[in-house]
């Protein structure tokens, strides 16, 4: 069989590909109680999550706000502890302000500001996510899956890294995520705790042992 897509599909389609294989999987000990269902069942939502969260930084490279409230969980999107509703998301992408700055926009970042408590950490962030991607074209996946609690039995934190340090940025942004009604949904940036995402309890003390 022959194919006739484009040299642009094919790096596209090589990207994708490598985006699904250079991932971790990192199941917390909290999942013990299988939250997140039988180890086939969580093989499942790995698979399904990583196919979300490959559509998620396409969305966010394309600038399609549109499509990024259809990922977001129906309690609304934590950003550094502050709740934005859909309507709130809505308005900033609208107004290119807020989530549309730390998503899309490097020039807004500065000067934005959130409703509801939601900020940006100016000290950590100072490009977009978009800019971000573009700057570090090769990344790794990290993925925890633990118990949510009861408003979301099946929670899972994502760390997306870089693996070549070409220019000065942050090494990694998180997103967290629910699993709800059969499907991923957007629950928080930073995933929550901040930075801890797929870290091993020694990583994590090693961690706090640095920032002392």
């Amino acid at each position: 069989m022959r194919w006739n897509g484009s040299r642009a599909s094919i790096r596209n389609l090589i990207g994708f590909l490598v985006l699904l294989t250079a991932s971790n999987l990192c199941l917390s000990a909290q999942n013990e109680d299988r939250a997140c269902g039988t180890k086939a069942e969580q093989q499942q939502k790995e698979v399904q999550l990583r196919l979300t969260m490959a559509k998620m930084l396409r969305i966010i490279r394309a600038k399609d706000a549109s499509a990024f409230l259809g990922f977001v969980d129906k309690g609304g999107f934590a950003v550094w502890g502050g709740i934005l509703s859909p309507s709130d998301i809505k308005r900033e992408f609208l107004n290119k302000q807020g989530l549309y700055c730390l998503l899309i926009s490097t020039e807004c970042i500065a000067s934005t500001r959130f409703p509801n408590g939601a900020y940006i950490n100016l000290d950590k962030w100072q490009i977009s996510y978009r800019e971000w991607l573009e700057q570090n074209s090769s990344t790794k996946i990290e993925i925890e899956m633990f118990f949510g609690g009861e408003d979301a039995h099946c929670t899972a934190n994502l760390s997306i890294r870089r693996i070549k340090k070409l220019r000065p940025a942050e090494e990694t942004f998180e997103l967290g995520f629910n699993y709800r009604s059969g499907k991923w949904v957007l629950r928080s940036t930073p995933a929550y705790p901040e930075g801890t995402a797929c870290l091993t309890p020694q990583r994590q003390e090693d961690q706090k042992k640095t920032e002392a």
